[in-house]
């Protein structure tokens, strides 16, 4: 455990950074920082410094920050994922790609993340439009998979039964066609080779 100078430190720079409801950006990076080193006094379950802040001894020192800031119950899941948003990008600036890696951490930050996952997701509903060609393996592994799990979401009795007129028919004939489709896919993939 901490001293509790630091833990008092710590935990009135985070309330002056929360005060009043508004969210300093600049005051809770510093608070990131802080915690970056006070991460570097616990160890973790291999014996190194805590980066990851999992270890008991550092969520029992955060607890007591937050208690120190006055954070309360319903605000406390928002001020933790805020400084998480922070410490992200103190961890990528002061740790190697290496060191990341051995602590199971991607040298990617979260706002890199997040718009990576807008680009997939603009790129695949882009796919979606009639005459959209798709010309990468990445793009057609994610629609193959979208697609799985629909098929798999899809309750297959209830549809059946929902089903009226020349619904069933146009039914069978979206499954026949999508069948032939994945058929001409599946021929064009070279075999897997012992190297696979």
């Amino acid at each position: 455990m901490s001293s509790q100078v630091e833990i008092q430190a710590i935990g009135e720079q985070l309330r002056a950074a929360i005060e009043g409801g508004g969210y300093n950006t600049k005051a809770l990076r510093e608070v990131a920082e802080s915690l970056f080193f006070l991460r570097q006094t616990h160890t973790d379950a291999e014996g190194r410094p805590d980066m990851t802040g999992r270890s008991y001894a550092y969520r029992q020192d955060l607890g007591d920050i937050m208690r120190v800031a006055g954070v309360t119950p319903t605000n406390r899941s928002k001020v933790a994922a805020v400084l998480r948003y922070h410490m992200s990008s103190v961890l990528r600036e002061r740790l190697s790609d290496e060191e990341l890696e051995s602590y199971g951490l991607s040298a990617e930050t979260q706002l890199d993340r997040a718009r990576s996952q807008r680009k997939r997701k603009a790129r695949m509903t882009r796919l979606l439009r009639p005459g959209e060609k798709i010309t990468r393996v990445e793009d057609l592994i994610g629609a193959l998979s979208g697609l799985r799990h629909l098929l798999s979401n899809t309750d297959l009795e209830a549809v059946i039964s929902d089903a009226r007129g020349d619904e069933v028919a146009k039914l069978r004939h979206a499954f026949v066609t999508l069948e032939r489709k994945l058929h001409t896919i599946a021929g064009a993939i070279p075999p897997p080779t012992p190297d696979d």
